[in-house]
């Protein structure tokens, strides 16, 4: 398999290569960066990304898609209108409090289907995932908040624990 990374290729690479992969049906192997995704999709994840009609992603669906600063991202779709006669798609990161991002078809390059995390195979667009997923857009901030606090909570644990040296430095 061919490996290469986005900044090395340069835009208009790796959308040639994005092209003759899905032309020829298949499908694009890609490592997650971040933690906008969180907890669906984590940081070293290897996403299964597959072609898609636009017109056929549907709210909880995660797209990879380019920015108007031309970087790639892969955000849960929330949502879709029309402007101008032309489909706006609303996407955002699962972890992310911040604005809704509003998204032209043509810059989705495809589907987020799977994610390889370690040794399991994780399908995200069908079943109790796409479920989940749907329960996580509805209440929206909720979730993103239960996830703040408990990452805190787990740092002062963290912390306490090592200033009463009951945890080994090497041991987290």
């Amino acid at each position: 398999m061919r490996e290469i990374s986005f900044e090395q290729a340069g835009w208009p690479e790796f959308v040639n290569i994005v092209t003759e992969v899905f032309s020829d049906q298949g499908a694009l192997l890609f490592k997650a960066r971040g933690s906008s995704m969180y907890p669906f999709i984590r940081d070293g994840d290897i996403l299964t990304i597959q072609p898609v009609d636009t017109m056929d992603l549907k709210k909880g669906d995660i797209a990879l898609y380019r920015t108007a600063e031309d970087k790639l991202v892969t955000h849960r779709i929330v949502g879709k209108y029309l402007w101008n006669s032309q489909v706006v798609l609303k996407a955002r990161g699962d972890s992310v409090l911040g604005p809704i991002e509003h998204i032209h078809t043509e810059q989705v390059m495809g589907l987020v289907v799977g994610a390889q995390r370690r040794q399991r195979i994780l399908k995200l667009h069908q079943g109790f995932r796409k479920f989940w997923s749907l329960l996580w857009i509805r209440f929206y901030p909720v979730f993103q908040m239960i996830i703040w606090s408990l990452k805190k909570i787990k740092r002062a644990t963290f912390l306490i624990l090592h200033k009463f040296h009951l945890l080994k430095k090497n041991h987290i």
